[in-house]
């Protein structure tokens, strides 16, 4: 009888137990895990991060105590980007910061504490699927200006026709599909510093530059180009070679040319109101009305112009 007094009593005990915590979906250490296994360090359950983003990072050190740090560093391409010394959990050992990627595309992180460095992990961030306005356009349309592609007098977070006339420009420089439309790999070519024209002529000074066969047209100073542009030239050829320029005139002409400046005979570079990707002119180089008048200021009287296939 009191055996079966101490059975239910052992029973009931064990209903009114709280149960064991549930394991924590954010704990990506292993239970299993030696205790004395080094520094770690680990990205948690996350997708992959985008440029302009920031990484949470995790992990901890193998001899939890009060004042301890680790210090985690951010390398791109082998080269220090971040270093962020983090305190320690004095219980657990775990320690937790964030970092932004700024740049593309390939990073390595590793965190150390006293002689104890962990394994590197690697991390590589993408650039948007899709274009939105706002920092990341901003951030892409600065870009696109300092490769030298025009984006017309002010930057903007938005993605408007000067966004698109310079991804065309670019994807003509970089023999890729003709059309205006943005893709990460436009993003990612300028993050690495790849998207620039590069200039046949570098004599110092100023000059023009038309490159026929893909179809831009170059304002090149010191042997650096700082404006690409999209343009269309002759349907019939456009001929190559050398001049200056010898004339110019502002405003409309009965052709439709929009401030123009010749460079020999009647053949000029100007504005017009249709610019398709391809070879479309009588011979001169079209270019977008809305950059004509700053193409025609910068050039001056007397200044080389070089075309060339």
């Amino acid at each position: 009888m009191q055996l079966g007094v101490a059975a239910t009593t052992a029973a009931l005990v064990g209903a009114l137990a709280p149960a064991p915590a549930a394991a924590d979906p954010d704990d990506y250490l292993a239970a299993t895990d030696p205790l004395l296994s080094g520094v770690t360090i680990d990205r948690g359950r996350e997708r992959g991060p985008r440029i302009l983003e920031r990484v949470v990072l995790r992990g901890r050190i193998p001899v939890a105590a009060p004042s301890q740090f680790v210090t985690v560093t951010l390398r791109r391409e082998g080269k220090l980007i971040a270093s962020r010394t983090v305190p320690t959990d004095p219980v657990s050992g775990r320690y937790r910061t964030r970092l932004r990627l700024k740049g593309c595309c390939e990073y390595v992180v590793q965190a150390r504490h006293g002689t104890q460095t962990s394994e590197p992990l690697a991390l590589e961030a993408h650039a948007p699927a899709e274009l939105e306005p706002g920092r990341m356009a901003l951030l892409f349309n600065r870009l696109l200006r300092e490769a030298g592609y025009h984006m017309g007098d002010e930057l903007s977070g938005e993605v408007g026709e000067a966004t698109g006339l310079a991804i065309l420009a670019l994807r003509k420089v970089h023999d890729m599909p003709r059309t205006s439309d943005y893709e990460p790999a436009i993003f990612e070519l300028l993050l690495r510093g790849e998207g620039e024209f590069e200039p046949v002529n570098r004599e110092p000074g100023r000059h023009v530059e038309v490159d026929v066969s893909r179809q831009v047209m170059a304002l090149v100073e010191d042997g650096r180009a700082t404006d690409v542009f999209h343009v269309s030239t002759g349907a019939g050829g456009t001929p190559s070679g050398e001049w200056r320029f010898y004339d110019k005139a502002p405003g409309y002409n009965a052709k439709g040319m929009y401030y123009s400046a010749y460079y020999d005979g009647d053949y000029a570079t100007h504005g017009y109101a249709s610019v398709p990707t391809y070879p479309a002119s009588h011979g001169c180089t079209r270019n977008s009305i809305s950059y004509a008048v700053y193409v025609y200021d910068w050039i001056e009287i007397g200044m080389p112009i070089h075309v060339y296939y």
